[in-house]
């Protein structure tokens, strides 16, 4: 196993690659570029990525703990991949006004995490758990929503959002007008 420890990366690109058996611990990417990666056995634990792009990133056997995105693009990316089997805590902490596309939350607990300011673009949130949750002013263009607990979840100033009212638990969760009206597309009804 190779171990990257406190170390800054900048503007590194790794495209068509394998990385494999290497943890990084504490350390910065800044400016770095992952295009269809293939990641087998790689642990990160506390590292920050800035104005990173991941796209079609593969995971084997790779965990992710206690680290954070911000400004970053993610894209073709299937969380449940990261954490390992039977894992079903989320491996990162925080995302900041993130741009994430086609990427996949499959039974993922995200209880309390918070996607404020991000944008999701044809991404899928299936059987989680987003208690609590923060959207805020995020933005959505088509997302789904399946099999979700949405209790207390924070939507508002959120945009373009579509969540379906019969598949979904939205118990406490909190709207703003006029995006809230959206939800009731789900219903099959009529508005005039």
């Amino acid at each position: 196993m190779n171990y990257i420890e406190n170390k800054v990366i900048e503007n590194q690109q790794f495209t068509d690659e394998i990385i494999e058996n290497t943890e990084y611990q504490d350390c910065v990417f800044t400016k770095c570029q992952f295009t269809d990666v293939k990641m087998i056995n790689c642990n990160f634990h506390n590292c920050e990525f800035h104005s990173c792009e991941w796209k079609l990133v593969k995971f084997e056997f790779c965990r992710m703990q206690n680290s954070s995105f911000y400004d970053c693009m993610l894209m073709g990316i299937n969380w449940d991949e990261l954490q390992g089997r039977g894992n079903k805590s989320f491996p990162v902490d925080s995302m900041d006004n993130c741009v994430l596309r086609y990427n996949n939350f499959v039974q993922v607990n995200l209880t309390k995490f918070d996607f404020s300011t991000s944008s999701f673009h044809d991404c899928l949130f299936l059987e989680c758990n987003l208690t609590k949750a923060s959207f805020k002013s995020a933005m959505f263009k088509e997302t789904s929503f399946s099999g979700c607990n949405l209790s207390e979840a924070d939507f508002r100033e959120a945009h373009k959002y579509s969540i379906d009212l019969q598949k979904n638990m939205l118990k406490g969760a909190k709207f703003s007008l006029p995006e809230v009206v959206s939800l009731l597309d789900s219903l099959d009804i009529i508005i005039e």
